[in-house]
């Protein structure tokens, strides 16, 4: 008899007909290593490169981020943002950031997404010369290499050192003593008869403080943006 069938198309690529995660092949960590042909080498060394083999290629870089594939959820009739805020809590800030005021899904709430995490380049190649024609290729190495050509290409730049507000600790802090107040006054055995005092209620805000999720409008000051990095996309055709 058998028990359970699964599929597997590579080593690592194994999906089990009962007991695989419902939810994980909507959100794909991807991890791009960037290689260099160089202009030196004979066309013998090049033609083994074309071939398959490393050769005499030199590594560049990495390109990290995450693939959210918003589409194919909703094809299967599945809450994307739901998804993402049960796998990944960098996953439910690209999206609620995309999905908020004028952003791309605010429109069009079906688009497939790709977010940057981070280029890191090798010293001997770190250029912004060779990180533009990285971003210029990546629509393509993201086809070959995961068989998507996502809709959206975003970056999250992280922000430079910054102190947060006297406004926000106050909130954040607020939000916490709420919390600490309601778990520590939360009855073992909860009586019928009782009909309690003061209730402690979490807003919505609040309540996403607690779970480390994204506050709608969340951002960080100007004064903490990366204008070399910002600068680099910008010039990528980033908007």
């Amino acid at each position: 008899m058998i028990q359970e069938i699964f599929s597997e198309a590579a080593y690592g690529m194994r999906v089990y007909e009962e007991t695989s995660e419902p939810y994980d092949g909507y959100i794909i960590n991807c991890i791009l290593k960037i290689y260099g042909i160089p202009d030196d080498l004979t066309d013998d060394d090049e033609e083994e490169i074309y071939g398959g083999e490393m050769g005499g290629a030199v590594r560049i870089g990495t390109v990290t981020g995450l693939l959210i594939l918003v589409g194919q959820a909703a094809k299967t009739g599945l809450d994307i943002y739901y998804i993402c805020n049960c796998i990944d809590g960098y996953a439910e800030f690209i999206y609620s950031a995309l999905s908020e005021g004028d952003g791309s899904l605010a429109f069009e709430p079906y688009l497939d997404i790709f977010c940057i995490d981070a280029i890191e380049m090798q010293n001997a190649f770190d250029t912004d010369d060779l990180k533009l024609r990285i971003l210029d290729c990546l629509l393509q190495f993201l086809l070959r290499a995961y068989h998507t050509f996502p809709d959206i290409i975003a970056v999250r730049s992280k922000p430079l050192p910054n102190e947060k507000s006297i406004h926000q600790k106050i909130k954040e802090g607020m939000a916490l003593e709420i919390s600490r107040s309601m778990m520590s006054s939360f009855p073992d055995k909860p009586s019928a008869n009782d009909e309690g005092g003061v209730r402690l209620v979490l807003d919505e805000e609040q309540q996403n403080y607690i779970l480390g999720r994204r506050v709608k409008g969340e951002s960080y000051p100007a004064s903490a943006i990366n204008k070399a990095e910002w600068e680099l996309y910008h010039a990528a055709g980033f908007r």
